[in-house]
């Protein structure tokens, strides 16, 4: 996991299979799991986070610039929305 820029981040899993729904459904937990559970800031304060992901799965003749390209329109899509997991296409 890595920051990517901004409040993006890229995670990249190796060894994750071929079934396309387990990634999506990782995300989709983390997403279910911050709408669900508020930050406690120092004042007090309760704070519900949102989650949007792309997801996008290498493949033969992806170079890294379309692979992250990919991701990050489905990351936007995903944001528009309203903070779910978007597969790339």
């Amino acid at each position: 996991m890595a920051r990517w820029g901004g409040d993006e981040f890229a995670v990249v899993m190796w060894n994750s299979g071929e079934e396309e729904a387990s990634v999506e459904r990782l995300l989709e937990r983390v997403a279910e799991e911050l709408r669900e559970n508020p930050v406690l800031l120092p004042s007090g304060e309760e704070v519900f986070l949102s989650f949007s992901g792309g997801v996008r799965r290498w493949k033969a003749g992806d170079g890294e610039e379309g692979m992250f390209s990919r991701a990050d329109e489905a990351l936007y899509r995903a944001k528009v929305e309203g903070g779910t997991v978007k597969q790339a296409e």
